[in-house]
């Protein structure tokens, strides 16, 4: 079942993004709360790791792609999955 994101909890996210010095902390998605994570491209990723999964974030143009992952799913194919489809998007310009 997708896990549902309040309007806040999208803006929090987008302004982690924007302003990438504050990158650190937690933020929440669908109720779930995130651990921020070391992302090597802050400007446009972000990762968060919570008790028994995580999630990657990545930022288009216009939309954030969210992805997440529990165990026994590694994150490496949660983020892999995530870059690849913003990479589209950014190359249809969207």
């Amino acid at each position: 079942m997708p896990a549902k994101c309040a309007c806040a909890q999208i803006e929090k996210l987008k302004g982690f993004l924007d302003n990438p010095t504050s990158n650190t902390g937690s933020f929440l998605i669908g109720g779930v709360k995130y651990m921020n994570v070391y992302s090597d491209e802050p400007e446009t990723k972000l990762r968060g790791k919570c008790h028994d999964g995580g999630c990657a974030i990545s930022k288009t143009n216009q939309t954030l792609v969210i992805g997440i992952w529990a165990v026994p799913v590694p994150a490496a194919a949660c983020n892999k999955i995530v870059e690849a489809l913003a990479e589209y998007l950014v190359s249809v310009d969207y």
